[in-house]
């Protein structure tokens, strides 16, 4: 991808968010599984149905809740309210792996971290949600992998892949056996890509996307069986994956690998290719979800600025990893969107909305446009068992310029309007919010889609 400032913005963003632990919503998990019928996915695979995915398509955010532990009671309630008349059932934990480690890389049982996360995923259990539990790395240089350039000091790097993955594996165990209600184990983030970690995509050297992928399989074949003898009933995500940016970037490096030229073509041949290196080393008995990103921001533009259309990009990316996985002759995975999303910095670095009186309702309007459009045809196409919103709270990234205030309503600033579907208070519910609340409203009441221009069709 291009855009690599918003990106690095956005990362940086989310591991502030990340040190926050809160509240979760409050929807009805048990009534929601005893309701859910058996459905068919779109590669007519059968899977297990325990509530989430192969029902009707499942909403859910990431850091649901991050901030509400600050809020009064009452006030706290009310926005559970509000989240589950949404309909965002699955809540996306974002955590890192060097939160439960020591300087040398093994499990820390010591770490802060874990009592807040009890408190967070008891709170979700309480409240009906979901939760689904990140492991994922801040920067290829945070967290003891291979030895590299820029390294942190202070830490001691594992000296091959192998033993990384058995500390992994390790550290992942102790994880399970501290959360025996978490069912939901995603392993690493964008790792296709080599933002995050040098694990997969090696450190300054050139792979394809299916050899990437056969290094995750090899660390699932390792780090998956340890984690199942703890709990037999959990389920894996492999991590998100973001598409090959360094591969789609290099037009010389890209044909080498067998993708396409075309960003929107081969964006989704680069996920495929990570899942059929998976495949190839046996892996694919360790994990039971597919799992992918999708925003329709400008980074996912590519040098058109103006294509925020997600629409196609999903059923692109969707289809081209059913296919994937069919090729394979598996049909018992889910398939999962773990973020999606679109930014005011976006809709302004587009020219979709300019610099005028009206900035901060355009730039809520494109979020429902955008994001409204994806939910409508999720719902409706099946392309996927649970789509996750990037993301409820402010701080996620996306921010025009701050120079963009100016241009704003008195009371707000450019902080109200990045990815995130709340306002920079964590409490006032963005056009977005409130729109899927409509929405659920919509087709409660027997409507077929509740329209981007808030009109109810029957």
């Amino acid at each position: 991808m291009n855009g690599t400032t918003l990106n690095l913005k956005r990362l940086s963003c989310a591991a502030l968010l990340l040190s926050l632990v809160g509240a979760q919503l409050n929807c009805s998990h048990s009534a929601l599984t005893s309701s859910l019928p058996q459905a068919t996915t779109q590669s007519a695979s059968v899977c297990y149905d325990d509530g989430i995915g192969c029902g009707t398509p499942k909403l859910g955010a990431v850091h649901i809740g991050q901030l509400l532990t600050s809020l009064p009671v009452q006030t706290t309630a009310l926005m559970y309210a509000d989240a589950q008349q949404a309909g965002l059932q699955v809540d996306r934990i974002g955590t890192y792996w060097d939160w439960f480690m020591d300087r040398n890389g093994n499990y820390n049982p010591a770490s802060l971290y874990l009592q807040e996360l009890d408190a967070q995923i008891a709170g979700d259990l309480a409240n009906g949600v979901t939760p689904e539990f990140l492991l994922g790395t801040e920067a290829p240089n945070y967290m003891p992998g291979l030895q590299g350039p820029d390294n942190l000091p202070n830490w001691t790097y594992y000296p091959s892949q192998e033993a990384a993955f058995n500390a992994l594996a390790d550290i992942l165990a102790n994880l399970v056996a501290r959360f025996p209600t978490v069912k939901y184990w995603e392993l690493f983030n964008e790792m296709d890509a080599p933002r995050f970690t040098t694990l997969f995509t090696g450190a300054g050297q050139a792979s394809c996307p299916i050899q990437r992928g056969q290094i995750y399989g090899q660390m699932l074949n390792v780090v998956v069986p340890a984690a199942r003898r703890v709990n037999p009933n959990i389920h894996i995500l492999m991590g998100g994956m973001g598409a090959a940016s360094d591969v789609l970037e290099n037009s010389s490096f890209s044909p080498a690998c067998g993708i396409s030229p075309d960003f929107d073509t081969g964006l989704p041949q680069t996920m495929a290719d990570f899942l059929t290196g998976i495949y190839s080393t046996g892996a694919g008995i360790h994990f039971d979800i597919v799992n992918a990103h999708a925003y329709a921001d400008s980074t996912f533009g590519y040098g058109n600025s103006a294509d925020i259309n997600i629409d196609p990009r999903f059923k692109a990316i969707s289809a081209s990893l059913h296919q994937a996985v069919l090729a394979q002759g598996d049909t018992g995975k889910q398939f999962w969107i773990t973020e999606s999303g679109t930014s005011g910095a976006d809709d302004v670095s587009s020219g979709i909305c300019g610099g005028n009186s009206n900035l901060g309702s355009c730039m809520d309007q494109a979020q429902v446009n955008v994001l409204g459009s994806a939910v409508n045809d999720l719902m409706q196409n099946h392309l996927f068992d649970v789509a996750i919103i990037y993301a409820i709270c402010a701080g996620s990234g996306g921010t025009p310029n701050s120079s963009y205030n100016q241009y704003l309503v008195e009371g707000t600033t450019v902080n109200d309007y990045g990815f995130q579907i709340l306002r920079s208070d964590g409490i006032t519910l963005r056009p977005m919010f409130s729109w899927l609340i409509q929405r659920s409203g919509c087709l409660s009441q027997g409507g077929s889609m509740f329209t981007t221009n808030w009109s109810c069709q029957y």
